[in-house]
């Protein structure tokens, strides 16, 4: 976890130079390690939870739009059951432009 987490920061840092709104979907057991004041991040819910995350991903997606956001980085989670029906979707929102950590 701490690697995702690292990797999202760090290319936050990297993106914050273009005056780019930013937008990070968390989970509740990462939100807090995300602290840069100008990133916008919303928890999709509980990464034991996959069911949690899938009726949350559109409003998630919706509120970032509504945010005006340009960019936004997401973490993944585990492929399993309705997890891969979950990464499937973002990975079309992301237009398949993913970076494995």
């Amino acid at each position: 976890m701490d690697k995702i987490v690292n990797k999202i920061n760090q290319l936050i840092k990297e993106e914050n130079n273009k005056k780019k709104r930013l937008g990070i979907l968390a989970t509740d057991q990462t939100k807090a390690y995300y602290k840069d004041k100008n990133v916008i991040v919303v928890s999709l819910g509980n990464r034991n939870h996959p069911e949690e995350i899938a009726s949350s991903l559109f409003r998630s997606f919706r509120e970032m739009d509504e945010q005006n956001v340009d960019i936004i980085f997401s973490e993944g989670i585990d492929k399993n059951g309705i997890g891969f029906a979950i990464m499937n979707r973002m990975k079309k929102a992301a237009g398949c432009n993913i970076i494995k950590v």
